[in-house]
């Protein structure tokens, strides 16, 4: 009887992977508010680039990624994650834009721009790095006096 129990049981209750899969499944895939979720001067650029795009601004999940480091804060925005109609206004044929800013002061500075299939800024605990990934390529810069400046190797020996 009570392996009987057991049985039913295990069979009610959902197991912690099936609840954390459904909860995610229940988020959608694009949504305004990766965008309406941003500080108001990020917010108004990516909303006129979406407007160039033709749709109301939505974006997937890591659209924007934060990062802090060197006593500042870092968000990037990979566009090739925006709904864009129109994917010209944001995508070429060497990858969709990326952008880079910095809190400075009261505002938020651009900091490093480009065109290209990823981007990944990383902390390694000594200082922010930026890899961009442009076909079978990779760039690699290194964050120092206020800008991304190339380096050969940004990991910390």
């Amino acid at each position: 009887m009570r392996a009987m129990a057991l049985v039913v049981l295990t069979l009610l209750l959902p197991s912690e992977g099936a609840t954390a899969r459904a909860g995610f499944a229940d988020e959608p895939p694009r949504a305004s508010y990766h965008i309406d979720n941003l500080p108001t001067e990020l917010r108004r650029l990516v909303q006129s680039r979406a407007v160039a795009c033709g749709n109301q601004p939505s974006a997937q999940h890591l659209f924007t990624v934060s990062i802090e480091g060197d006593g500042r804060e870092f968000v990037s925005f990979h566009y090739d994650k925006l709904t864009c109609t129109n994917r010209s206004a944001v995508c070429r044929s060497g990858g969709c834009l990326h952008e880079v800013f910095v809190r400075s002061g009261n505002g938020w500075s651009p900091v490093f721009q480009t065109y290209a299939d990823e981007t990944t800024l990383s902390n390694d605990g000594d200082r922010i790095c930026l890899d961009v990934r442009k076909g079978w390529t990779t760039e690699v810069y290194s964050w120092a006096r206020n800008r991304f400046s190339p380096v050969i190797d940004c990991r910390r020996r």
